[in-house]
């Protein structure tokens, strides 16, 4: 029975990072996958990756005073370290805190 019940609790977390994280990668393709500064959005599960057209030094400075838990993965690429439990109104917020962000850098260099 305890085998079951620890079967059952692993199958449980597996899924709920598998539709959790395919939420996130759909919704980052949505939000942010047209923009220019942006050239890929790439990962699976727990590590996403956004490759940028352009060094992102500030656009990781900004996230990371925003709140937002990001690490850079090479000069151009934004690795997103989401939590293990996270709810779809979080990611919600977090796809358009790096959307405000990339469009926030894209104006600074039009103007």
């Amino acid at each position: 029975m305890t085998l079951s019940i620890d079967s059952q609790y692993k199958y449980d977390r597996i899924m709920y990072k598998y539709t959790t994280g395919t939420y996130l990668y759909k919704r980052l393709h949505h939000v942010i996958g047209r923009l220019p500064v942006v050239s890929a959005i790439r990962g699976k599960g727990l590590m996403i990756g956004i490759r940028c057209t352009e060094d992102i030094d500030d656009k990781v400075s900004s996230l990371m005073a925003k709140g937002l838990l990001v690490l850079k993965a090479g000069p151009r690429v934004i690795r997103h370290l989401r939590p293990l439990i996270v709810s779809e109104q979080e990611i919600d917020m977090a796809v358009q805190l790096i959307s405000d962000v990339l469009t926030e850098e894209e104006a600074d260099t039009i103007c």
